[in-house]
């Protein structure tokens, strides 16, 4: 062999380990994905009661002016004021946690990309292919054993 060929390096990696570690990434994404998902429905949730706060306070207030009843109607909706507030800091801490959660799932989301595109070195396959090609064999055995 002459110094300018290179020869292949050997693959040491452990095709169960490797198909473990994809798992892992797979599950991790499932998860933050049904995390945001929960949240996604939470702050729907939340914003449709910040929505029939708002309009329960407008109509007390359209009710106090037309009855002359605003001193009797101004605790209520000083009530309502402080739970829309509560709403409105509720439905803005989970916009803030949606948001954290979608970058999440995208940062895992590329992980997983990186991790199938990744290669020990230049010459060998990628883990994508590696598992492919691992998934081959396996086939194959559980074939020759069933016969």
């Amino acid at each position: 062999m002459t110094t300018t060929e290179e020869t292949i390096p050997k693959d040491y990696r452990d095709p169960v380990a490797t198909k473990n570690e994809l798992k892992t990434k797979e599950a991790q994404l499932r998860l933050n994905e049904d995390a945001l998902a929960q949240t996604s429905r939470s702050v729907l949730a939340a914003t449709g009661k910040l929505a029939k706060l708002r309009k329960m306070r407008k109509e007390y207030a359209k009710n106090a002016e037309t009855q002359n009843l605003a001193g009797y109607l101004q605790s209520s909706l000083r009530e309502i004021d402080k739970q829309v507030e509560k709403q409105e800091e509720l439905v803005a801490n989970l916009l803030d946690r949606e948001s954290r959660q979608q970058r999440i799932v995208e940062a895992r989301k590329q992980q997983l990309a990186d991790f199938l595109r990744q290669s020990p070195h230049p010459k060998l396959k990628t883990n994508k292919a590696f598992l492919s090609d691992f998934g081959i064999v396996r086939a194959l055995r559980d074939e020759l054993a069933r016969l």
